[in-house]
């Protein structure tokens, strides 16, 4: 079910760049730009999160 899920969500994002750069679909661009801010904030949770088990763990 995992890979599943995987697989289509792949799907999706190549249809959206594809949709993005290669048609110049307004609604595509719009959708990257989104899913570029969602990445920003998966990275910054990630980082967030090694500091405050850093922290947590008398890393510091």
């Amino acid at each position: 079910m995992t890979g599943f899920l995987a697989g289509a969500l792949v799907l999706i994002a190549v249809g959206v760049v594809v949709g993005a750069v290669v048609f110049r679909w307004q609604r595509a661009i719009a959708a990257l730009r989104m899913l570029r801010k969602v990445g920003w904030a998966y990275v910054i949770a990630i980082v967030l999160l090694a500091v405050i088990y850093l922290w947590r763990d008398g890393g510091f």
